[in-house]
């Protein structure tokens, strides 16, 4: 079987990739009981209202966890540096899991600031990742 390294797309999560193709990082609020909700999904998880709408977020917020990937998934991958993946806690109240990218002075710590950036990997699918924000 051959690894698929292409996020899936359903109609649930369509906005969210043409968003992100658009270099906007969407996410779904509650209209019913006022809390965000990610990941896309077609029902909110906390009061299970059907009442759900895409809104921007501003990309800015902190790292909540991470880690150091030291092996690529893939063992043809011959040329392979450490990776950074977390989990970011966004302003607007969600949290998302996304890799960080670029060197950070005094290096990446739980806390610290970070920025949306979106990777257009030229397949047709478009990664939101964070850097540590200036």
């Amino acid at each position: 079987m051959e690894f698929q390294s292409r996020p899936r797309s359903s109609p649930d999560t369509e906005a969210y990739w043409q968003g992100a193709r658009e270099g906007r990082l969407l996410f779904q609020r509650c209209r019913s009981c006022g809390e965000p909700v990610f990941h896309p999904r077609p029902a909110c998880p906390y009061c299970l209202s059907d009442k759900l709408a895409w809104e921007q977020s501003e990309g800015m917020g902190e790292i909540y966890s991470f880690t150091t990937q030291h092996l690529p998934l893939r063992q043809t991958e011959q040329a392979f540096e450490p990776r950074h993946l977390g989990i970011i806690g966004l302003d607007e109240g969600f949290h998302m899991f996304a890799e960080i990218t670029g060197k950070a002075e005094g290096g990446l710590s739980v806390g610290r600031r970070v920025r949306v950036w979106f990777d257009d990997r030229g397949d047709g699918v478009t990664l939101p990742k964070f850097e540590v924000a200036s």
